[in-house]
């Protein structure tokens, strides 16, 4: 079974430095119960067909199959669509594979592209750090901006600071 991991600071980063590859990302809704749960593998293979030919389009030069093969495997895995939450988001590619588990659902989406489709994800991203402000994400990186508590009195309007040299999830350099 493939495991399916939340969405986290490091995983941002992993998908981030899939960047100039083909990647191949699915988005779609789950259902815990029967019999929707049954319809969710048909789902999943309809978004295959679609991812298929896209790469056609896209990737011609690439066997398509190496690249489908991880997203088709999971088709037949009773065990992973029982442990499904709301929605997953898939992520493939010649050297990756992953899955990442949504707390709502999603709409039913399938991109090929030369960078992961993060858009739906960071939507839905909850922010668990309570100093953490709006997140930007440019193809390369990723942008934080860090909220600093001021008291009370103080007249200073400038609170914040910009944390895109260091990046998402990473410590500040002690220098």
């Amino acid at each position: 079974m493939v495991q399916i991991q939340p969405f986290t600071r490091q995983t941002l980063d992993t998908l981030l430095e899939l960047a100039g590859r083909p990647n191949l990302s699915v988005y779609m809704p789950t259902h815990r119960t029967f019999p929707q749960r049954n319809q969710d593998p048909i789902r999943l293979k309809n978004l295959i067909k679609e991812l298929e030919t896209l790469l056609e389009r896209h990737y011609p030069q690439i066997a398509k199959q190496a690249l489908i093969t991880p997203f088709q495997a999971l088709i037949d895995d009773q065990t992973f669509w029982n442990a499904c939450p709301e929605g997953i988001a898939i992520f493939g590619g010649l050297e990756h594979f992953m899955v990442v588990g949504l707390h709502k659902a999603v709409a039913e989406t399938a991109v090929v592209n030369s960078h992961p489709y993060l858009k739906p994800l960071l939507r839905l991203a909850p922010m668990t750090d309570p100093l953490s402000g709006p997140l930007s994400v440019a193809r390369q990186r990723a942008r934080l901006r860090r909220i600093d508590a001021e008291p009370a009195g103080n007249q200073s309007t400038g609170g914040g600071t910009d944390e895109s040299d260091r990046g998402v999830g990473r410590r500040p350099d002690p220098s």
